[in-house]
């Protein structure tokens, strides 16, 4: 019964908005993301995840640096600063670190040096870096830090995650070569912002429709891949003898890949619990942050929809900040949250967003 179920959930069709607002309610606590302290001090390897997305690295107006006023890294700068003096400052001082030793005029050795660094920690309020800034489209396979325990679990971990990357390759190749597939670029602007219980974000508003079609071509690739084959996938638990909660496992199909509701980009995570009263937090963000959105920060033109114009790129022109994300990436996160290199050590399958569709599996 239970299949069954899944099976009339399944067949029943995916929407999504283009545009949604931060919570009503915010909140009024934060919690910790203990993978936050891993990013500095784990090797390259160290974790495994698959994830999908687009505008990573960030397209060029997010990284650009000059005086165009419609430069849409002069308006995230500024709205990171907002951000930021929400929070007291011993929250997100970036110098501030751990450090065993209480001696200061003694000589420190170079395995002493590496040591310290590594006990160096992330500000309470860790803000992602903008080159790992990026738009999630789909997850494959949760990004969780690689366990081991011995040789032959690591042979047969190796051997899985191989699988998961074959099969996500499939999938997503699948779904560009449907029709719904989108042609032209994703163009998005700032909807709006929070700052929940673990994160903040930035909300999007996608004035093309192309987030949306892409992921109603995975939806639709994956179903067809779990009707060709519906018994015959591997689940999470992977086979007999495996724990079915270890999240180094295929996901069950029947929520395969992972589909955000909401259409975002991940700014700040929690290393400790800031010493901001989060209530306080919260005012300051609605006063100073949330109701200078498509004013001061990101300024809106209103824009319409490609269904009710035809002007793609030019929006820029027209005083509005928009980023035009022309490549979907299919990502291999061996570090956490997109703390690595765009290269082809890293992307499996990417996909150029043009008139005319290009693909390059790597």
């Amino acid at each position: 019964p239970h299949f069954k179920k899944w099976e009339e959930e399944r067949r029943q069709p995916m929407s999504f908005s283009t545009s949604t607002t931060a919570a009503t309610l915010p909140v009024v606590s934060f919690e910790v993301d203990p993978v936050v302290n891993d990013i500095s001090t784990c090797r390259d390897g160290d974790y495994f995840g698959l994830i999908l997305v687009t505008n990573w690295p960030p397209s060029s107006p997010l990284l650009q640096a000059d005086d165009d006023t419609n430069n849409v890294d002069r308006h995230y700068q500024k709205f990171l600063e907002a951000v930021k003096s929400c929070f007291d400052s011993e929250d997100t001082d970036t110098t501030v670190s751990v450090s065993t030793s209480t001696d200061y005029t003694r000589t420190v050795t170079e395995e002493e040096e590496e040591q310290e660094q590594q006990q160096c920690r992330p500000p309470a309020v860790y803000f992602q870096p903008v080159l790992a800034l990026h738009v999630t489209l789909a997850t494959f396979s949760r990004s969780h830090k690689i366990v081991d325990n011995n040789n032959e679990n690591k042979a047969a971990n190796n051997r899985r995650r191989e699988c998961e990357k074959k099969r996500a390759t499939e999938l997503v190749r699948s779904a560009s070569k449907l029709p719904e597939w989108p042609q032209k670029p994703i163009r998005l602007v700032v909807d709006s912002a929070q700052i929940g219980t673990k994160a903040g974000i930035l909300l999007w508003k996608d004035l093309s429709g192309g987030v949306g079609e892409i992921r109603r071509c995975l939806q639709r690739a994956a179903a067809a891949e779990a009707e060709a084959a519906p018994l015959s996938l591997p689940v999470s638990g992977g086979g007999p003898g495996n724990n079915p909660a270890d999240p180094d496992q295929l996901q069950r199909h029947g929520n395969y890949p992972t589909i955000p509701g909401i259409i975002h980009s991940t700014i700040l995570r929690f290393s400790s619990i800031p010493k901001t009263p989060a209530d306080r937090v919260q005012k300051k963000f609605r006063s100073e942050v949330l109701s200078k959105i498509g004013k001061d920060f990101f300024p809106s033109n209103n824009h319409s929809t490609d269904d009710n114009n035809n002007n793609n790129d030019d929006d820029n022109e027209s005083g509005g900040a928009v980023i035009v994300a022309d490549t979907v990436k299919l990502a291999c996160g061996s570090t956490p949250y997109m703390h690595f290199p765009a290269d082809e050590k890293h992307i499996l399958w990417s996909c150029e967003l043009q008139q005319q569709q290009q693909q390059k599996q790597h």
